[in-house]
């Protein structure tokens, strides 16, 4: 947890011990009791500063800026999916058998959710799958990346000299430090 602000899409903002979420993409504060605790409506937050880093609320979840030049930014997007819920049986042992119950998401609130971990019992052992999406970040639009393209049309690059520079440099367009790169490339021309 860190010193942030939150702002609201009504523009105002509030200053606490924030956190985030990833499980369920929310934004968390910590009370007198240092307990965290989600902020009542997610929907109206519009970004938060938390220490050094942004995230921005989007109806594509949570959104990290990882880099910033000029107008521009990087943005990642990271997913936490519940793939399987599996009970304990007798012994300690995984017991498939006895009440598996397999969890894709939760409503919660009206809102798609994972399970919290106060859903879950003691004797049950839960699956995780995680991914990444990145995304740049223009005058409030959020655009997925996927392939050159995006950095293409944003920056204004041709698309043939991205696809020949990302050969040349062996970047891989699905991982961050190849986005990265990329990201530096477009903001040098």
């Amino acid at each position: 947890s860190s010193m942030g602000n939150v702002t609201f899409s009504d523009r105002t903002y509030a200053k606490a011990k924030l956190n985030v979420n990833l499980l369920q993409d929310e934004i968390l504060f910590v009370d007198e009791n240092n307990a965290l605790c989600p902020i009542r409506d997610q929907n109206s937050i519009q970004y938060a500063a938390i220490g050094k880093d942004l995230f921005f609320k989007t109806n594509k979840g949570l959104i990290q800026v990882i880099a910033n030049v000029n107008e521009v930014q990087l943005g990642i997007s990271r997913k936490f999916k519940t793939k399987n819920t599996e009970s304990t049986g007798a012994y300690g042992m995984s017991n498939s058998t006895s009440s598996t119950t397999q969890y894709s998401a939760f409503i919660i609130d009206g809102q798609k959710s994972t399970p919290t971990l106060s859903q879950l019992t003691i004797n049950q052992k839960v699956e995780l799958s995680y991914s990444e999406q990145f995304y740049l970040i223009k005058n409030g639009k959020y655009t997925y990346i996927s392939g050159v393209k995006p950095f293409s049309k944003i920056f204004g690059i041709d698309k043939k000299e991205l696809e020949t520079y990302s050969i040349q440099e062996n970047i891989d367009l699905n991982s961050r430090d190849g986005l990265l790169k990329l990201f530096n490339y477009c903001n040098s021309k």
